[in-house]
């Protein structure tokens, strides 16, 4: 049997951050996956047609940093 512990990285809705952070251009964050293996694959595409500046293929409005930080 093993052990583990550490601190779990969530965003309080429990959907992950993918979004460029309007008060500083360029700077884009990507976090709050939990245990994020399994979203690795869209999540790494998402942010890839966000600094690229291209059409996401999937909506990103859920995943903008805005969600957490307003209110």
């Amino acid at each position: 049997m093993e052990r583990w512990g550490g601190m779990v990285d969530v965003a309080k809705d429990e959907i992950p951050v993918i979004s460029p952070v309007p008060s500083t251009p360029g700077l884009f964050v990507m976090g709050g996956f939990t245990f994020g293996l399994t979203q690795g694959l869209g999540a790494g595409e998402l942010m890839a047609d966000l600094v690229a500046g291209d059409v996401p293929k999937i909506n990103a409005k859920n995943f903008e940093l805005a969600r957490i930080t307003v209110g």
